[in-house]
């Protein structure tokens, strides 16, 4: 399956780089925990823009374009962080690489859907990527080789795309800003911005936090990004059999747990034990979203799209409320430890919020019993 090997290079690519961004800015550049903020957010934010207009795009356009686009203009990006010399420029790459980023994924998806191939299955070859290139850029252990690795796997993705047989593609019309899309996913959708913008604000400083507080070197860093994403991939095998629905309350219900017992871990082993929590939680959260979206719209692209620019919304506002929460906890005395673990539970909090909203978004039938 090339496409799934795409996924498998542009995943990996895409999270070596967001893994070890923070610790870079703050051990390399002297950011702030909230600058370290504004960075993720300003990548989340170019992500969204390019993830609304480029989806749209593709189902206009066809996928093709679009996708082969995304990755040369990823692995282009991606090179510029090795010239980052302070906390705005690197805010102006990870603007770039989140443009790019944004560009291709809603294509690749659509594309696979056509094709007929598993969503749980396909998309667990992303979350495959995302581990094994976790576990390589730990073992580099060094920030400038990390961010060549990933543009070096983003033209790996893109020479594979070129050869991808797409044939004769089925072009849709779609409104500049498609309302009736958006009402028809909104509970997803919805469900979708809460749970992310708590899990983000827990991931923007989940780096420094396990070096600083925890005192794990770069490698143990990596396995503890790896094991989360190498268990999504094994629990997405096993997605494809479930219905739409009761994935996305799976998902809320693991999140829940997951945070809350990252907030509790001491150390390494118990810090990975909370990452098979996190696992099975983005597995089912991510492949029911999906499947959802999929099977209501024609305009396929531009439906997943809306949901990719709705994880790009949660990851603008995710790290500055994570980055505030511990800039604000150390101003009023908390010790940096549970400074830092004020985010997990914020995170916990947050998908219960989204657990108990979700079927009461966009009316109490939202999401009617019967739904897949």
């Amino acid at each position: 399956m090339k496409s799934a090997a795409v996924l498998f290079l542009s995943s990996g690519a895409s999270y070596a780089s967001l893994v070890f961004v923070a610790g870079f800015a703050k051990d390399n550049l002297g950011a702030t925990a909230f600058e370290v903020g504004v960075i993720a957010g300003f990548f989340n934010f170019t992500f969204l823009l390019s993830s609304f207009t480029l989806g749209r795009r593709a189902d206009m356009h066809g996928r093709r374009l679009i996708l082969i686009s995304g990755l040369i203009a990823s692995a282009g990006a991606s090179v510029t962080q090795i010239f980052a010399y302070d906390a705005f420029t690197l805010a102006l790459s990870r603007g770039l690489v989140g443009f790019a980023g944004g560009m291709y994924p809603a294509a690749l998806l659509t594309y696979a859907q056509e094709k007929n191939e598993k969503m749980g299955k396909f998309s667990s070859y992303g979350s495959l990527g995302w581990g094994v290139a976790s576990l390589v850029a730990g073992a580099l252990g060094v920030y400038w080789q990390i961010f060549a690795l990933t543009s070096v796997l983003f033209f790996a993705g893109f020479l594979l795309a070129l050869v991808m047989p797409f044939g004769e593609e089925r072009l849709v019309s779609v409104p500049r800003f498609p309302l009736a899309i958006l009402k028809k996913n909104l509970p997803i959708y919805g469900a979708m911005l809460i749970r992310h913008t708590g899990a983000n604000a827990a991931w923007v400083l989940f780096t420094p936090y396990m070096i600083e507080s925890l005192h794990f070197d770069l490698l143990q860093v990596g396995a503890v990004y790896a094991i989360n994403p190498i268990f999504q991939f094994i629990v997405m095998q096993a997605t494809d059999r479930f219905r739409s629905i009761p994935l996305v309350y799976v998902g809320l219900l693991f999140s829940i747990l997951g945070f809350l017992a990252m907030g509790l871990a001491t150390d390494f082993t118990q810090m990975m034990l909370t990452q098979l929590l996190i696992g099975v939680s983005w597995a089912a959260l991510y492949v029911g979203s999906v499947k959802f979206v999929m099977e209501r719209n024609m305009e396929r692209a531009t439906a997943t799209g809306l949901l990719n620019s709705t994880i790009g919304v949660s990851s603008i506002a995710g790290p500055i409320i994570g980055g505030t929460l511990v800039t604000v906890s150390l101003a009023i005395g908390l010790p940096p430890d549970l400074a830092y673990r004020t985010t997990f539970y914020a995170a916990a909090i947050m998908a219960l919020i989204a657990l108990a909203a979700l079927p009461y978004i966009n009316g109490r039938r939202a999401i009617p019993r019967s739904a897949s």
